[in-house]
């Protein structure tokens, strides 16, 4: 159904040629410009979820989403003369929030596309580096360029969340966590085997996913329990099925007793957020269905488990969609090194009609 209405969304726009016919009225200007780079970012993450082609391109001389609060001052009744003849236009008509996800949601097909490119082994070693460095450079430029006042800290939460902000700077700053645990995640096989000791860059590129991987899962944790900060979309699910993924990969193969603590805290506060989501989306179990495939995928083989194939370029991107086991002619057996990893049985549903029993998880200490 969400695909349907999108679809809706990008014909109507396109037959109202909103790129090329903004309407003169101010107010109404801004809300064309607001409607199409929301249904732009839409047909971005819905063509990776969905492996179709994007729909939907950018103009470079398209404006961006002005600054936020001075879109709600804007007045109706301005006509197109009054907003012609303003002198301060140009420079007055700061990016907003908005704004600012444009630079990362354009990552999405890149990183889908080295994904792929891995998969199918038509991609070489320094081909990988330099495109990975690429991408990386245009996250970390966007970051060192970010105002002060679009930082996730406490002051700035408590500012936006007053004027109703608040869960658009955190979904600010979790695209662009996503984003990047998503550009480094392939490394984090390759880190643990032979390769990684030929090249301490496989080693960084692991702990950034790490990395971000909890800044993501601390920031929506930290959102939650802040009032008008709460992030409750349902998108939120599978970025946390895959930053909890992530955590599994901590959990199986650092030896350190305080990062283990710490991933057992993340997965633990990753589920109480499914769970909390579940009240308001019960398609929230679809996410939680291929977060249980995939953690019986490491009780099968966690030497192989976080291998970049087909099967984890569908769990990576085609997010709208259920995956299979992993290892169905292995189902029976169970890697005896992942023992360490909570049994998970009992009573949500996946795909496969197996259940899921989210408690041990909750009780990890």
């Amino acid at each position: 159904m969400e695909s349907l209405y999108g679809a809706q969304a990008i014909r109507m726009i396109q037959l109202r040629r909103l790129q090329t016919c903004l309407s003169t009225n101010k107010l109404q200007r801004e809300t064309e410009i607001r409607v199409w780079w929301n249904v732009w970012m839409w047909d971005c993450w819905e063509s990776a979820g969905s492996c179709i082609k994007q729909q939907l391109t950018i103009d470079p001389d398209f404006p961006v989403p002005m600054e936020e609060h001075a879109f709600e001052r804007l007045d109706p009744s301005i006509d197109h003369l009054e907003f012609m003849i303003q002198s301060d236009e140009v420079t007055s008509r700061q990016p907003g929030l908005w704004a600012q996800m444009i630079p990362f949601t354009e990552v999405v097909a890149p990183i889908n596309e080295i994904h792929e490119l891995t998969v199918q082994n038509r991609i070489s070693d320094a081909e990988l580096f330099d495109k990975i460095e690429g991408i990386a450079d245009k996250l970390e430029t966007w970051k060192l360029n970010l105002p002060s006042t679009l930082h996730v800290t406490p002051t700035n939460l408590a500012a936006y969340s007053s004027t109703g902000l608040g869960r658009t700077l955190v979904a600010l700053h979790t695209g662009y966590h996503h984003f990047s645990q998503l550009l480094y995640y392939q490394f984090l096989h390759q880190s643990t085997s032979t390769a990684a000791g030929r090249s301490p860059q496989i080693v960084e590129y692991a702990r950034r996913c790490r990395s971000h991987a909890a800044d993501l899962s601390n920031l929506l944790s930290r959102a939650n329990s802040t009032p008008g900060c709460e992030c409750r979309w349902l998108m939120v699910g599978h970025l946390l099925a895959v930053s909890s993924s992530i955590h599994l990969h901590t959990l199986l193969f650092d030896d350190d007793e305080i990062q283990i603590r710490n991933v057992k805290k993340m997965l633990r506060q990753n589920f109480e957020m499914m769970m909390e989501l579940r009240q308001y989306w019960p398609g929230i179990d679809l996410a939680i269905s291929r977060l249980q495939v995939f953690h019986r995928t490491c009780q099968q083989s966690m030497d192989t488990a976080f291998d970049m194939d087909y099967w984890m370029l569908h769990f990576l991107q085609r997010f709208a969609k259920p995956i299979s086991d992993r290892y169905t002619a292995i189902l029976p057996e169970m890697d005896h090194h992942a023992t360490g990893l909570p049994e998970i049985h009992g009573s949500i549903g996946d795909s496969q009609g197996q259940a899921f029993d989210y408690r041990p998880w909750l009780d990890l200490s």
